[in-house]
């Protein structure tokens, strides 16, 4: 394997902004791309992470939500809620300590509304949960890499 330059043909706008880019940074064109290549690859690992703590955080408030249903038809027990509940509010604990995106509320939120036995399939109560769920997810599209 040589060690040295190799050339790549690029369609000529494409390289019109890399000249214009190097031009405008006093860089090479090398530097340009690399400086490109560099950053799309970091983005796409930051956009996996993102997605999966957003997969993870929808699944586990859908199975609570299912448990919950569950229950009011009399088909599981409190445990089983309860089970799904815990592993919900470990997920949103990650999110906030790894992620820095604030989830606290939501959980007190659900947890006030179970304590008070205020969950009974009322979709007013779904709504307000959907609502804060929907802003977590906006929140961790949003965030800007650490």
């Amino acid at each position: 394997m040589t060690k040295g330059w190799k050339r790549i043909n690029v369609p000529e706008p494409i390289c019109n902004v890399i000249d214009k880019l190097a031009d405008q940074e006093g860089r090479a064109r090398w530097e340009i791309v690399a400086s490109a290549l560099a950053t799309y690859v970091g983005l796409q690992k930051e956009l996996d992470r993102k997605l999966w703590y957003i997969f993870k955080f929808l699944n586990s408030f859908t199975y609570l939500k299912i448990a919950l249903q569950l229950k009011a038809q009399g088909i599981i027990g409190e445990d089983f809620v309860k089970e799904h509940f815990e592993k919900f509010k470990k997920t949103c604990w990650q999110i906030q300590e790894r992620l820095h995106i604030k989830t606290e509320h939501l959980v007190a939120m659900i947890q006030s509304d179970l304590e008070r036995n205020h969950f009974n399939g009322s979709s007013k109560i779904v709504m307000r949960w959907n609502d804060e769920v929907k802003q977590i997810v906006k929140n961790l599209l949003v965030m800007k890499p650490k």
